[in-house]
């Protein structure tokens, strides 16, 4: 099998421990504006820190089912656990097929169709960086990777 590079996730997400931490910072700062007799911005602190974990939670289980229907989606098109995890996890390889690009990382923001006699060859880009800079170009021939770059 070809070697495999890992194409690396645009952003990062809050994670649960910067979520806890800003529950408990919030929980302490009422806590010390209460005993101040602040009820009133104590009160509102909490909601506000309650109100940010529940959107936390709500928006994570529903980013949940949708990355679960993808991945029953994905597994009923092509059958293989191993290749859907890859494509989830946006790996690329040589021999990959466009279909499987796209089920990885979407529609191309820009393609080059190369003309050739025999073949079709283009390059897919991804992750636009103003004028001609992408941040990642793969190189398709006959809808199949040979090669890709990324910039770093």
């Amino acid at each position: 099998m070809a070697p495999r590079r890992r194409q690396s996730q645009p952003g990062r997400r809050p994670t649960r421990l910067a979520l806890l931490l800003l529950a408990i910072a919030g929980a302490a700062g009422a806590w010390v504006l209460h005993s101040y007799g602040w009820e009133r911005v104590a009160y509102t602190l909490l909601g506000i820190c309650a109100g940010v974990l529940l959107l936390r939670v709500l928006l994570g289980t529903a980013s949940e089912y949708r990355l679960l229907r993808r991945r029953e989606r994905l597994l009923e098109r092509y059958g293989n656990e191993d290749l859907v995890d890859d494509l989830l996890n946006q790996v690329l390889w040589e021999g990959e097929t466009a279909q499987q690009v796209r089920d990885s990382l979407g529609e191309p923001q820009e393609v080059d169709a190369l003309p050739r006699q025999t073949k079709k060859k283009e390059i897919w880009k991804y992750g636009h960086e103003g004028g001609n800079r992408y941040r990642l170009r793969i190189t398709l021939d006959d809808d199949v990777v040979t090669s890709w770059t990324l910039r770093g």
